[in-house]
């Protein structure tokens, strides 16, 4: 037996997900935490346990917006999605702009995240690539004062 349809949403709230958590702390932005969704859809097929989800949007206008595709299988997801955020949403991230939200469009920077695991407890990989951005763009603004005390240091153990 297939299974094929259509969904839409008109006026919608998104809320309690861990990563829409980790993106209101990075962001220091409480609106991702309850998200207002002004518009969402996408397509799906189930054949024999294994759901296919294909081109999903879901948008918080002047927030937010998430394209992408995944498959569902044994109560696990594996998908790719675009993330766009506002400008506004990535002045608290160092390095974020540059390193991670790469492309601007449609009024948002985007970056492509992974999420896999089980439907229960998915893993993204977006979190870690935000606190390598921030960690590279620390170093790269103090990379001089890091180089000097590095130098001191190997002085003072080479003597």
């Amino acid at each position: 037996m297939r299974i094929e349809g259509d969904l839409r949403l008109v006026d919608g709230q998104l809320e309690a997900l861990p990563l829409l958590d980790q993106i209101a702390s990075f962001t220091r932005t409480e609106q991702f935490r309850r998200v207002t969704l002004t518009r969402g859809s996408l397509s799906f097929t189930n054949t024999a346990g294994l759901t296919t989800v294909q081109n999903l949007l879901v948008e918080s206008e002047g927030l937010m917006r998430v394209e992408g595709s995944c498959k569902i299988a044994n109560h696990k997801i594996d998908g790719v999605f675009q993330v766009g955020v506002t400008a506004a949403s990535l002045q608290w991230l160092p390095g974020s702009k540059g390193r991670v939200f790469t492309v601007a469009h449609d009024g948002y920077y985007w970056t492509p995240v992974h999420v896999t695991g089980p439907v229960a407890h998915p893993h993204e990989d977006l979190s870690k690539r935000l606190l390598a951005a921030a960690a590279g763009e620390l170093l790269d603004k103090n990379a001089d004062p890091l180089i000097d005390a590095a130098k001191s240091l190997l002085d003072l153990i080479t003597r």
